[in-house]
């Protein structure tokens, strides 16, 4: 009978560590190697970096080339990457630390909808890409690119509000700020 309390007993404390446990994890451990995905950017090609973590080990990693990386083409390629972290997610903890690049997937999202919207030049699409990661370089942070995709969105819309068929080319963005 004793036995039998002990072991009831011993059964209620474990659950309720358990649970202790899963409601507390994310107050304290947010963010954590404890449990977490990882996205990073390489300034220098446009690369994502998407990686794993599970009791400070990390469990897996996968580079990914992005539509930067490939309107640069061979110029990406002999790159020494510089990654930077974009976001940190972690088990119940539905949003991210914001980073210095903490929108930058999102800047390689709308500018590649851009070019899906109106038809780029295989040059001005590079020269945007470079720009967009000499500004990420320069400025040491996402900010000022996303005032430079507005202004090459607005240029593209534009110049095909009329003509649907034109195509914008280097010499049309060089109205955009690129300061």
């Amino acid at each position: 009978m004793r036995f039998k309390k002990r072991r009831f007993w011993l059964v209620i404390l474990i659950f309720t560590v358990l649970i202790g446990f899963i409601v507390t994890y994310p107050l304290i451990f947010a963010w954590s190697p404890l449990y977490c995905r990882c996205e990073d950017v390489d300034i220098k090609s446009g690369r994502t970096r998407y990686t794993r973590y599970l009791f400070y080990c990390k469990i897996s990693e996968k580079i990914e080339d992005t539509i930067l990386t490939e309107e640069l083409g061979e110029f990406a390629e002999d790159v020494q990457p510089d990654w930077h972290r974009v976001n940190t997610f972690s088990l119940g903890v539905r949003h991210s630390p914001h980073y210095a690049y903490h929108g930058a997937i999102g800047q390689i999202n709308k500018i590649a909808m851009t070019w899906q919207l109106f038809p780029f030049s295989d040059e001005a699409k590079r020269q945007v890409a470079r720009t967009i990661l000499s500004k990420w370089q320069a400025d040491g942070n996402y900010f000022g690119v996303d005032d430079y995709i507005a202004d090459v969105s607005r240029i593209a819309g534009r110049k095909t509000e009329f003509d649907s068929k034109v195509i914008i080319l280097v010499t049309d963005l060089s109205s955009a700020r690129n300061e």
